[in-house]
């Protein structure tokens, strides 16, 4: 709080004595004569063209169009006062204390409104050395901001577009801008992700609004804010965490809109004072993103409206609303007053951040647990379904503020913590809600790919006919990460073949993934689904074993096009699973004998600036000597976790020197079926799942036919120490003898 107290102080200072520092602005019209606010009041600038930078009064289609105003004195005057009080003066966050309101009209004659918002600016102070925290400087400090009130956009249609703009303040005469224009050029943005609703298996596939091409989300979480404070640290983990992204060839994440970092509403409902530094931080992330062909999920986290100890600093005994209008839980999701506030903060987030071409979806994460402070000591047998379909109407209510209020098309994906019966019915399911499904399922048992996420995204697909992510996974047991990346490399791989629309995101993206680099397995991934279109040739999931799972040696996991001529696959050693590596991994072999030294350097990774980011995601100060605590260490030698092989010499390989005809085989289903003397015939061509990238040729070719059934039995590779899986492409060669 003493932080906050200083950036506003700070920042309220700056504005006082302000004084443009963006050089010769750029209008972007030719001035006309300028507007007054009153005879005594200061001139009126017209809007000042931002970005851009290098093309003033040009913009690519879907690209962000930045634009500046400062509003007459004597109401500036009035907002620092509000500003450095927190009350009287005017509110620049409350629409009906200034409303900056503008409306454009798109090359085609169409009309909308968007708004502007209050901004302002920062720099990083970041130095410091973790063997000396009490050194350490991790803070935003204001800077003197060039027009403090900003509009953005990203234009849908090329041609002119014209814009008309009027504030209104109240106590003051409305202020009406002489109307601009500019120009939307061609650029190479593959525009907004769509999805289609066709009836067919061609809907789990999304696709890009101006190319029609397919998109294939490679993907990782980089989610979590830090439970502590946005700091400059956290910013640079998370640009750092989107180049190491963009680097393997990924282009999706996740990013929390959370109460200890962009959240406006965060700490006091009605006053985003002490939240512009961590918002001047998020702006830097949507920009790498579109910087860099990346798009988003921005979602909001349950943790705003449950209490939890590893969330102590938002949670619902901190809710500005509960603090400042002393309100219950019910009242949170009903209350008329209430319910205006949280639409001005959507408004903010969406005049700020909702221009982005590159934000796929907003989210409503683990809609079952923002449900459990309203369950709270009821013992109604209906009380669960009550407390749904209150929940439910109040995000289906925001939505409709969103799309109709805000004039946003973005698509929406709401996703549960543990699937609920209520998803069967449509008054109380949230999917029914959403454009897209999102799963979460996280665990480290063997099953944990083959059953539980394949049929939960089978379930859910068959039932709603929506693409499906799974946008949470990872194992519960996460101190793994430090030992190896197996677990992550299966989930990656196998999860790609379940049907969903990518990718699944492992949540564990600070202390785990990226700290391991595990996510260069991505690359692999990436290259072999470029060539391919998954929505064109109408693809559907199937998945194969060779024994129940806890005997499998075997399994596939595979897309299959409609017209049975081609076939996408990851075939995998089974017993390569991570509680079968113990004797060949002494860090696991200290996991599963709960060795309580144990001091992985990837639990406590620390920046070099004295921060902590531990798996729970925490960026708070700590001491040097932090290692990990006994109780996180426990369970791994449960037997449920075991299989066949566990105690039986761990993971088995499959090999023959006499070459992969003599090694076992795996079966594609729903082929074309062969008859007795002519056959239809693939080719099945292999690329390896990790390492270096050589080129686009298979490591091997086999060549077979179908049986009568349709059934391709495939001999696999040598899957061993050295490549316990590959991934395939089946491809069909003909009719013949």
């Amino acid at each position: 709080m003493e932080r906050k107290l200083f950036v506003v102080l700070v920042h309220f200072l700056f504005l006082t004595t302000f004084s443009h520092v963006l050089g010769n602005p750029i209008e972007i019209s030719t001035r006309q004569e300028p507007t007054t606010v009153n005879s005594n009041d200061t001139i009126v600038e017209e809007l000042v063209w931002l970005a851009p930078f290098n093309s003033p009064g040009r913009v690519g289609k879907y690209e962000k169009l930045e634009l500046g105003f400062e509003l007459p004195k004597k109401i500036t005057q009035q907002v620092n006062y509000f500003l450095l009080n927190g009350k009287g003066g005017i509110n620049p966050f409350d629409p009906e204390a200034i409303d900056f309101r503008v409306e454009l009209m798109a090359p085609d004659g169409s009309k909308i409104i968007r708004y502007g918002f209050y901004y302002a600016s920062f720099s990083q102070k970041l130095s410091g050395s973790s063997e000396n925290v009490a050194s350490v400087q991790n803070e935003f400090i204001p800077e003197q901001t060039g027009y403090s009130w900003r509009f953005r956009f990203a234009p849908n249609l090329e041609g002119e577009w014209k814009i008309a703009v009027k504030i209104y303040v109240a106590g003051f005469e409305t202020i009406i801008l002489p109307e601009s224009a500019f120009q939307c050029e061609k650029s190479n943005h593959k525009g907004l992700l769509k999805i289609s609703q066709t009836t067919s298996e061609q809907d789990r596939w999304l696709y890009y609004s101006e190319t029609s091409g397919p998109f294939f989300a490679v993907s990782e979480n980089i989610a979590n804010a830090g439970e502590c404070g946005f700091y400059p640290s956290q910013l640079k983990r998370q640009l750092d965490g989107i180049q190491k992204l963009v680097d393997a060839g990924g282009n999706f994440t996740r990013f929390e809109l959370g109460g200890q970092a962009a959240l406006p509403d965060w700490p006091t409902y009605n006053n985003y004072a002490s939240k512009l530094d961590e918002m001047f931080a998020f702006d830097q992330v949507v920009e790498k993103c579109e910087k860099n062909q990346v798009y988003f999920t921005l979602f909001r986290h349950h943790v705003e409206v449950m209490d939890r100890g590893d969330w102590a600093n938002v949670r619902w005994e901190l809710n500005p609303y509960k603090v400042g209008m002393n309100c219950t839980i019910e009242e949170y999701f009903t209350k008329p007053e209430i319910i205006k506030w949280q639409n001005n903060c959507l408004r903010y987030v969406f005049s700020r951040w909702g221009y982005s071409s590159n934000m796929a979806f907003y989210s409503y994460s683990e809609v079952d647990n923002w449900c459990t402070k309203l369950l709270e000591n009821k013992t109604d047998k209906n009380a669960e379904k009550n407390a749904v379909v209150l929940l439910r109407n109040w995000i289906s209510n925001q939505q409709k503020f969103i799309e109709s209020n805000l004039n946003s098309s973005i698509l929406f994906c709401h996703s549960p913590a543990r699937l609920s019966d209520l998803e069967n019915n449509p008054e109380t399911s949230f999917f029914s809600l959403s454009d897209v499904i999102g799963l979460h399922s996280y665990g480290e048992r063997k099953e944990i790919n083959y059953t539980d996420r394949y049929d939960k995204i089978e379930t859910y697909w068959n039932k709603f006919n929506k693409p499906v992510i799974l946008e949470e996974m990872g194992p519960n047991k996460i101190a793994m990460y430090c030992c190896t990346g197996i677990e992550f490399h299966n989930s990656i791989w196998s999860s790609a073949f379940m049907g969903c629309f990518g990718t699944g995101l492992d949540w564990w993206w600070e202390s785990g993934v990226f700290d391991g680099n595990y996510q260069k397995d991505l690359a692999h991934i990436q290259h072999f689904f470029s060539t391919e279109n998954l929505r064109q040739g109408n693809y559907s999931p199937q998945k194969w074993k060779d024994a129940s799972i806890k005997n499998s040696k075997l399994e596939n996991f595979a897309l299959k096009d409609d017209k049975k001529e081609h076939v996408l696959g990851w075939v995998h050693n089974a017993t390569f699973y991570w509680r079968n590596l113990e004797e060949s991994n002494l860090c696991l072999k200290n996991l599963v004998d709960e060795k309580t030294d144990l001091n992985a350097p990837c639990y406590f990774s620390k920046d070099p600036y004295g921060y902590s980011f531990s798996l729970l995601g925490k960026a708070c100060p700590i001491e040097h000597n932090a290692v990990y605590q006994h109780e996180e260490l426990k369970g791994f030698d449960d037997p449920k976790l075991k299989d066949k092989y566990t105690d039986k010499g761990g993971a088995q390989s499959i090999q023959n020197p006499s070459g992969m005809k003599r090694n076992p085989t795996f079966k594609l289903k729903e082929l074309k079926t062969s008859g007795f003397i002519k056959k239809h015939w693939y080719s099945v061509e292999y690329y390896f799942t990790e390492g270096e990238i050589a080129g686009k040729a298979p490591i091997e070719v086999q060549k077979i036919s179908t049986n009568a059934l349709g059934t391709l039995e495939v001999n696999v590779p040598n899957l061993d120490f050295n490549h316990p899986d590959y991934a395939y492409k089946v491809i069909y060669l003909g009719y013949y003898r």
